[in-house]
């Protein structure tokens, strides 16, 4: 049976606008790079929270969850953290770190399309027969240059959450949602957060 893609989720920022150079310098040379060089990570991109807090997010595409429970993970992960990821973490705020597995579109290729947004929006089932495909479909259809839209179901203890992640030829596409549709569909929205690419 073929493993479900998978993403890592980061979300933080500084807490003091002075370390944020520090900041970006650590994600950009140590943090990210390290990633990338783990087997089944097949890329990472940063983004900047255009919509809210926290400021930055980092996605991660894997090839399984499994790669996080994998030795050469574990070998830059935890305890294993660098002296510097340890200073960097010590000095964050807003941090969050989800794991989820893509129910939608399955096991599509990681495209590279020329994104200039990414909205994101995550929410929960309040019944079980609850689609969340069916809803994220119909919570995007509103937006005009829409790449691509991909499904996540979270990897937790409550594994009623999901993440819609739509990547946009335009950041200011930001959908104009019906609040009505999610109640009707069984789900509550927890977040909506729109993102342009982080660039330095």
């Amino acid at each position: 049976m073929n493993e479900r893609k998978a993403l890592l989720l980061v979300t933080m920022e500084p807490r003091l606008a002075a370390f944020e150079e520090e900041f970006n310098d650590w994600y950009d040379t140590e943090h990210v790079p390290q990633r990338l060089a783990v087997p089944g990570i097949e890329n990472g991109r940063r983004f900047v929270n255009l919509s809210g807090s926290p400021r930055y997010a980092a996605l991660y595409d894997l090839c399984s969850v499994r790669v996080l429970e994998s030795d050469a993970y574990r070998a830059i992960s935890g305890e294993h953290s660098t002296p510097w990821s340890r200073r960097v973490l010590g000095r964050v705020t807003g941090y969050s770190r989800t794991v989820a597995e893509q129910v939608a579109p399955g096991g599509a290729p990681i495209g590279e399309c020329a994104t200039l947004g990414v909205i994101i929006v995550r929410v929960t089932a309040q019944k079980p027969d609850a689609d969340a495909v069916a809803l994220f479909d119909q919570l995007y259809a509103a937006v005009t240059d829409l790449a691509r839209l991909r499904v996540f179901k979270a990897i937790a203890a409550d594994e009623s959450t999901y993440f819609g992640i739509a990547e946009c030829l335009a950041v200011s596409q930001a959908a104009p949602f019906d609040s009505r549709i999610a109640p009707a569909a069984g789900f509550a929205i927890d977040s909506y957060s729109v993102y342009a690419p982080y660039r330095r």
